[in-house]
């Protein structure tokens, strides 16, 4: 597998890969969730923070780069603001901005593909840092694999 296409991997190896019309479906109800958390006054939550994890991963399967960056970078912002960051759930998140800048600079679907390499060495080395902290051997050897 490419770098980067974990999300695309992992339902390869169920034989399960969503339809264009399933991730449509996905997209919109993560859209959804979010507009009721806002609603509900939990837009800066963990569980907010979880949503926004999940949509951006359909936007990476869509190859909606624009849209994940803008879902995890919030997501990356409410765990900041909540001082769970450096859990590794907020390593996850940091991973997961580096793999999609890593899979959008290998699909060549973006004009910034020198700032794509840049911007995930560097949220590839703070998931490192941050499983490190945290002592999550086996994310700590995908990151360091994904940075030789």
């Amino acid at each position: 597998s490419f770098v980067g296409d974990e999300p695309d991997e992992d339902y390869r190896k169920e034989g399960s890969m969503p339809s264009e019309e399933d991730l449509k479906h996905a997209m919109r109800y993560g859209k959804e969730a979010l507009a009721v958390m806002d609603q509900i006054g939990k837009s800066g939550s963990e569980a907010a923070a979880r949503s926004l994890s999940n949509y951006s991963m359909a936007c990476i399967l869509s190859s909606d780069y624009v849209e994940a960056a803008a879902a995890l970078e919030r997501a990356r912002d409410i765990r900041r603001a909540s001082g769970t960051l450096e859990t590794p759930s907020g390593g996850r998140c940091f991973y997961n901005l580096g793999s999609m800048h890593l899979k959008r600079l290998r699909t060549g679907t973006s004009q910034e593909a020198p700032q794509d390499w840049a911007l995930a060495k560097e949220f590839i080395g703070e998931a490192l840092r941050v499983f490190r902290q945290n002592a999550v051997a086996r994310n700590s050897r995908t990151c360091e694999a994904k940075l030789e």
